[in-house]
């Protein structure tokens, strides 16, 4: 699945989003242009940067998001701003325009965005990780497995993002 912790919690995340239907990960850049596909050599050459990659398949994309608006948008993931942004990262910028630029210089444009590591939530996505093990309710094996189904399944809502979900706590504080 997921090359880093920061990319697994931004999946965790949006996974749970009820308006995103699907989330493709490590979405691969073609080199060569095709009629569908302006190619990142080309896209290189127009921007007057060095090209990407020598074989056909150079480089991903990494997270290509399906919204239940029709909508479809692609996000690159990097560990934080001052990584992107530091004097001695001009050749990444570079790449991560002609990123950019491949998906927004389609016949069909996408959206493309930057998102950080650094501003994650790891507690809701920690939480999301540990309930969502019992959606299927087949799972369910007790009452904390249970409850962590009802929050899975969205039966109920508690605060997920301020702290660790304690659920046998959660039980034992209504029986």
């Amino acid at each position: 699945h997921c090359l880093s912790m920061g990319e697994r919690a931004w999946y965790l995340i949006h996974r749970w989003d009820n308006s995103i239907l699907d989330i493709n990960e490590q979405v691969v850049l073609y080199k060569d242009s095709s009629k569908e596909v302006m190619g990142t050599t080309e896209i290189a050459n127009k921007l007057g940067v060095r090209a990407i990659c020598n074989g056909q398949k150079c480089t991903t994309s990494d997270f290509r998001v399906f919204h239940s608006d029709g909508s479809v948008e692609v996000v690159c993931f990097k560990a934080s701003e001052e990584a992107v942004f530091a004097p001695k990262k001009e050749r990444l910028r570079q790449r991560l325009s002609i990123e950019q630029a491949y998906w927004e210089w389609q016949e069909r444009p996408v959206s493309w965005s930057l998102d950080y590591y650094t501003k994650q939530n790891f507690i809701l996505a920690d939480n999301i990780d540990m309930v969502t093990r019992f959606y299927d309710k087949s799972k369910v094996f007790d009452d904390v497995s249970y409850l962590k189904h009802l929050i899975a399944t969205k039966q109920i809502v508690v605060d997920m993002e301020s702290e660790i979900l304690c659920c046998g706590e959660m039980v034992k504080n209504t029986t």
